[in-house]
Order: structure tokens, then sequence, then C-alpha cells
């Protein structure tokens, strides 16, 4: 019978720093200017944001593109290298930091985004990250989280032949939906505005023909009384 994987630190270390500088796999590549231009509202002028969790520095780019004052944070020490030398001639990159060297900076972000981030931290380090979120957050700053909505976690675990062990293949740790995300985020001290669930695939700036069959599709079920399956989870918190 296959054993459970059991993530560490150093597992978790190693699996990122092979996806280090696998640009295309990671999420906010696709989808990270849709993430500035929706809740661009939030950012005062001039004002900061961070990217926490930033990987290979998709969210980045995104808001480097917009003239957005940005500070990207990881936890993959190779992450925040490659991330410096692909951002390194752009001014409004603030700085690029691992969670141990943010720690000796004096940091106060308008808005942090951590994107697809959540589900991959362990259990021993949760505190840890909300913790570190909200001494870089201001008062009434904005916090916004994105993760897989109602993942099956059990379902989309893989097998192992050499080690006889079973793992989810991105390093995934728990699912979230909209209900649990806001008691879940919440219980760390944050106050929700917002939670969406949404197909990111269909929003108008990824497919224009995937949005219009998508608004179809929401008619349909309005009128027929099913529920559609929405694979991506938005929530938009205060810090207080």
């Amino acid at each position: 019978m296959p054993k459970e994987l059991i993530w560490n630190d150093e597992l978790v270390q190693k699996f990122w720093t092979y996806y280090s500088d696998k640009t295309e796999t990671y999420y906010a590549e696709v989808f990270g200017k849709i993430f500035v231009h929706d809740y661009k509202k939030y950012i005062p002028n001039n004002g900061l944001c961070i990217d926490y969790g930033c990987g290979s520095g998709g969210l980045v780019k995104s808001l480097l593109n917009q003239n957005i004052n940005t500070i990207g944070i990881d936890d993959n020490k190779r992450s925040v290298e490659l991330l410096k030398k692909r951002f390194i001639k752009i001014n409004n990159l603030i700085g690029s930091y691992t969670i141990e060297e943010v720690k000796e900076q004096k940091i106060e972000a308008d808005v942090v985004f951590s994107l697809e981030a959540i589900e991959h931290v362990l259990e021993s380090r949760l505190a840890e990250y909300f913790t570190n979120i909200k001494s870089l957050i201001k008062e009434n700053g904005i916090f916004i989280i994105s993760c897989p909505n109602d993942e099956d976690i059990e379902g989309g675990k893989v097998y192992c032949p050499e080690s006889d062990k079973v793992f989810h293949p991105t390093q995934h740790m728990r699912s979230l939906n909209k209900e649990s995300i806001k008691l879940f985020v919440e219980s760390y001290g944050f106050e929700k505005i917002d939670i969406i669930e949404t197909d990111l695939s269909c929003h108008y700036m990824y497919s224009s023909s995937n949005y219009y069959k998508m608004k179809l599709r929401e008619i349909k079920a309005s009128i027929f009384g099913y529920r559609i399956n929405k694979p991506h989870l938005i929530a938009i918190f205060k810090n207080i």
C-alpha cells in the first residue's frame, strides 16, 4: 500500500527550485494582467504593491507594466534571484526578497497580492504566513488572495513508483471554497470585502470567445437551475 508523501521545508524548497525557471508553468504569467486590470482600483497613486509568493514574477511583470511600485517576495531563494535578473532595469521594482530577508525591512504596502500561494503553505508555516503579511500591509490596506476553488485534493494526487508514495503534483496542502476561505482568513485578523468564484479563462482579457460562451452558459444555468463549476477563487480582505 503506497504511503503519503509528507511535505516538509526541505522538500518544498527542492520542488520549487526545480520549477523556478519554468516560467510557463506559473498561474500569474497567464492571468497576472487580469488581476492588475480588475483590482488596480485598490492601488492609490504612487502606492506600493507586494506580490507575496511571487514565483517567476508573472504578476510583478503586470504591475510593473502599469508603472506600479512593486516588491516581490518568495520563500524560494532561486526564484528571488531569477526575479532580480528578470527585472533588473525596471525602476518601479522596489525590491526582491526572500521571506527571511524581508523580515529585516520596514515596509508598509497599500496592497498585498498572494496568488496561488495559500494552498501551498505548510500547516507549520501558516501562522508565519499571515503574521508576515499583516506586518507588511498598512492598516486598512488590502490583501488579495487567489487559489483553486473547492479543489479535490485527493482526486488530484499522483503515484510515484520509485518511492511508492502518493502526492499532489503541484504541492497543494489544502482546499478552500467561498465559505471556508472567509472563516480561514478572517481568523487571522482580516475583514472580508469580497469573494468571487470565477473562471479566468473566460475573462474577456483572456479570450473574448470564451467570455461570450460563459455568458450564454450562465443564462442557461439560471433558466434551468443548475450550477456552473468555476475553478478559480479570488478573495479580497482588509487589514484590520
